[in-house]
């Protein structure tokens, strides 16, 4: 294992700061437990913080609600969008009818 890229151990427990750690480091995210990469809300925290890491996860980006979550914060997310996505009628209405009343 990288030493320069893995989580420091301090914080092991501490979502934000390793969301903030891989914020600086956006390599390390390859060095994230694999129950980090799998919980949305820290995703949804770290892309926050960096939307360009959302590339790391392209499953949610065929996730409608994770997507539409997204798009309320930074409408750059727009364009992660998977393309199936633009075939869910439900999806694009809500979607519109969100960037309409924003």
């Amino acid at each position: 294992m990288n030493k320069i890229l893995s989580i420091p151990e301090e914080l092991q427990n501490d979502k934000q700061g390793i969301a903030f750690f891989v914020r600086d480091n956006p390599l390390s995210i390859h060095f994230l437990p694999e129950s980090l990469k799998e919980d949305q809300e820290f995703i949804f925290l770290l892309i926050r913080l960096n939307y360009e890491l959302l590339k790391e996860f392209p499953h949610l980006c065929r996730d409608a609600a994770f997507m539409l979550k997204a798009i309320a914060v930074n409408d750059m997310f727009l364009f992660c969008i998977e393309e199936d996505l633009f075939k869910d009628k439900a999806f694009l209405i809500e979607l519109l009818t969100n960037l309409l009343t924003a």
